[in-house]
């Protein structure tokens, strides 16, 4: 059975966004999985089509999260993001253990794709369409990246370092990604553009991410951030990534209306280059050498039908997708032959075989995407 959770409100919101209203699908079409009843008030509603690609989201991408508890979830963001952190940035994974910090504060960007922290519903879609045709563990690479950022790891670095403050500071990044709904304001930091106080709790000290920002002083440019954190030529003892202080100046008292510190491009690019050089079969290995042989095994032991280490689902895979007015066709050719429920799928290249083409392009984006990049052996 699938249960829902809290945030799964917010994904579902982006499909009926996205494809409500337009009722594509013929209401005699069944959905599998989901009861006659429910179907027909969908219909009714102009959601048909929306709530049959949410069905098929939650048996694949969304699993693990619609489960009776997060055991399975919970497992498998202990066993990814850490371990990645500390392969990618050492420095920053010993400052958020020395603060006390677990991995679960990147809970909600995972089971929510980010849209419950952005508020750009353009930029959530842009996000929903790279995780529909990605690994399911994108999310967490995406997450990874959001912390290992040039921008964000200077202001995680800069912040107190103790359990509440780094914790406010992390959920905060995503700030630095969307501005919409947030306003800057000196000494303050972000806040709510709605003119009304807000009573989320994650929202509550809003200023840490705007203080360390401010310490930063750094603009999204990606380039110009490694040459000047990086450069051994111009180093000096305030320039060393590994302290919590930049010697960057100062960006002054407001920043410019629509700038983006971290542009969620970047955070796509970086998470997809982690992939390449971790793709998912090589992150239990990863947990392995971070945690310990006997941990992992524990870990795995508790949860040991993770979905979320599988492979793409093979929709997600298929280089070619089956047209709407064809799928109506055939909906239409199984209600007049009494067929309860009609395959649309059947002209679709085999898996097995595409996956083998896939291994052989594994430089490509969009099969590291998918999870079959080559990895490096380090």
């Amino acid at each position: 059975k699938l249960r829902y959770y809290q945030g799964y409100h917010d994904v579902a919101c982006i499909f009926m966004s996205v494809l409500g209203g337009g009722g594509t699908v013929p209401r005699d079409h069944t959905a599998t999985g989901v009861p006659q009843d429910m179907q027909e008030l969908a219909a009714a509603m102009g959601l048909d089509l929306p709530a049959r690609v949410l069905v098929q989201v939650s048996q694949s991408h969304l699993r693990d999260f619609l489960k009776s508890d997060f055991t399975e979830l919970q497992t498998a963001i202990e066993l990814t993001l850490f371990p990645l952190i500390a392969k990618l940035d050492p420095p920053i994974y010993n400052f958020l253990r020395s603060a006390g910090m677990q991995p679960f504060f990147a809970l909600s960007w995972v089971i929510t794709w980010f849209s419950h922290e952005v508020r750009d519903t353009v930029l959530v879609k842009r996000l929903f369409d790279c995780m529909l045709v990605s690994h399911p563990l994108l999310p967490i690479y995406l997450s990874v990246a959001m912390v290992v950022h040039p921008v964000n790891r200077q202001i995680v670095l800069a912040a107190e370092n103790d359990f509440g403050t780094v914790h406010q500071t992390l959920r905060n990044l995503t700030k630095n990604s969307s501005m919409t709904g947030w306003k800057y304001r000196p000494g303050d930091g972000y806040v709510s553009d709605d003119g009304e106080e807000e009573d989320d709790d994650d929202d509550d000290n809003d200023g840490v991410v705007g203080d360390t920002l401010e310490q930063a002083g750094i603009d999204g440019d990606i380039n110009r951030i490694k040459s000047e954190l990086y450069d051994e030529g111009s180093k000096s003892k305030n320039d060393d990534p590994n302290t919590t202080t930049s010697s960057v100046s100062t960006c002054g008292d407001s920043l410019p209306e629509g700038f983006i510190r971290v542009p969620f491009q970047e955070l796509i690019d970086l998470a997809l280059d982690i992939m390449r050089r971790v793709p998912p079969r090589k992150l239990l290995p990863l947990a392995v050498r971070c945690y310990g042989g006997p941990h992992v095994g524990a870990l795995l032991a508790r949860a040991p039908n993770i979905r979320l280490f599988a492979d793409p689902q093979p929709w997600a895979v298929r280089s070619v997708a089956t047209a709407d007015w064809v799928q109506k066709q055939r909906a239409r050719k199984g209600h007049d032959k009494g067929e309860d429920t009609v395959k649309v799928e059947d002209d679709i290249e085999d898996v097995e075989p595409l996956k083998e083409v896939l291994l052989r392009k594994r430089d490509s984006p969009a099969v590291i995407a998918l999870g079959f990049g080559e990895g490096d052996d380090k």
